[in-house]
This record gives C-alpha cells, structure tokens and sequence, in this order.
C-alpha cells in the first residue's frame, strides 16, 4: 500500500505519525487522523468508519508451555501480566485487567504497545496486544479468544476542507482499503495460512 502511494504523488513527502496527542485536524497538525472507539463529535470533521479492531491476551510460546496453554484447563492465573502505565479508570483495557486477572501478577507496567510487545516475546509476562499484531508474531500464542468488549471501532478523520485535496483523499482511500483487506485479522478472526 505504501509504495502505491509513494508513487501515485512523486515529489509528494507522506509522514506517518503514531501518538496519543489530540492534534488538531482544523489547525493543520495533521491531515489525517485514525481514531479508536469513538471520534470525536464536534468541528468541521468528516467521519469514516474503516473497521473494527481486536484485543486479546498473548503470551510467549514457552512461557504459554509453563502454564498450560493452549489446553483444555489452561491456567491463566499463573501469567505474569505485563500492563501499560494507564490507570484503569482511563482504559479499558487496563480496566479488563483489573477486572478479569485479578490473581496475576502485574510483573511490570510499559507505556507503549511496541515495547509491551517485546517484553512478551522475551517471556517475561502475558499482555494485552492487537490481534493483527500478536497473531503475525509467531513466538506468540494467543491465550485467550478476544474478549468482545475490547473490540474498538476504527475511524478515519479528515477536516471537510481537506477532503477533496487528491494527495488526501488517495490516502484516505489506500488506509480504508487497507482496513477492509485486512477486516478479518483486525476483528481478531484466526487466518490460516495457504
């Protein structure tokens, strides 16, 4: 998909940018923004909803061997939890921690999702992670199935006034098509290989 629109616009710099700062699409802080769960309701925004995303528990292959998993009477109690530094009352993926693992052990707390990820490879805890990103790993076993309430609906925001601006709109559509071919590992949905 990168490469479609690198060379759709020669001469055109795309910049992707990951962080959780609200940026303003109405002062041109961003062109475009994708937003989970629910977008914002307010200002000159056109509003795309591009799929949904899922979460579930992961842990390493050999850490999952320790305690059982995947077995009929996996014991999930005994992995350590690896969670992010976000309180439970402003997450919710903190609160499902706090709510469903309430005898693990909380091993250590990291702030972002890439690093949280390479702590679970490394075997040091069982965390919450994108399926789409737990399941291509294959150091990594899922633990559980993703628990529907962690499902999050996916958003693609423009400013009105930007909508129709051709390098904008190429890659609106490129990020929703992008979305759509990948519904069903993003929704958490096991894809086989072959």
């Amino acid at each position: 998909q990168l490469s479609h629109l690198t060379t759709s616009f020669p001469g055109t710099r795309l910049e992707i940018g990951a962080t959780r700062d609200q940026l303003s699409l109405a002062r041109s802080e961003a062109d475009i923004a994708r937003r989970m769960r629910r977008p914002p309701d307010t200002g000159d925004l056109v509003v795309r909803k591009i799929g949904q995303a899922a979460m579930s528990l992961y842990a390493s292959r050999a850490l999952a061997n320790r305690c059982s998993i995947p077995s009929n009477r996996p014991d999930i109690a005994q992995l350590p939890i690896i969670a992010s530094m976000r309180d439970a009352g402003l997450s919710r993926q903190e609160s499902w921690i706090a709510d469903n693992l309430k005898s693990n052990t909380v091993a250590m707390r990291i702030s972002e999702t890439t690093l949280r990820r390479d702590a679970v490879v490394a075997g040091h805890g069982a965390a919450l992670l994108p399926c789409f990103a737990g399941d291509a790993i294959p150091e990594l076993v899922r633990v559980l199935e993703p628990p529907e309430e962690l499902t999050e609906d996916a958003y693609l925001l423009l400013h009105k006034d930007m909508k129709d601006v051709p390098e904008i709109r190429l890659v609106a559509n490129a990020l929703a098509a992008l979305f759509k071919t990948e519904a069903k590992s993003m929704a958490g949905a096991k894809i086989s290989p072959g």
